[in-house]
């Protein structure tokens, strides 16, 4: 649990770094520059939803968590 919310941090960091890279002067305004950016955060944004998939199940099963049962 504790590595999982460790990665989340770290997908956090990497997402901020590139959104602050892609926005920078200094870099060329070109598409292939801009889509490298984008592709960037859309794979981050990807990875953490499994990331937090995983660790809701990981919760759940800790909770035993039935479905099936009547509340």
């Amino acid at each position: 649990m504790v590595l999982s919310v460790r990665e989340q941090v770290v997908l956090i960091v990497v997402a901020i770094s590139a959104l602050t890279v892609a926005s920078s002067p200094l870099l060329p305004k070109s598409d292939i520059v801009q889509l490298f950016f984008e592709s960037i955060v859309v794979g981050v944004f990807a990875y953490s939803l499994l990331v937090l998939y995983d660790t809701a199940i990981g919760v759940l099963l800790i909770v035993d968590f039935d479905p099936n049962s009547d509340c």
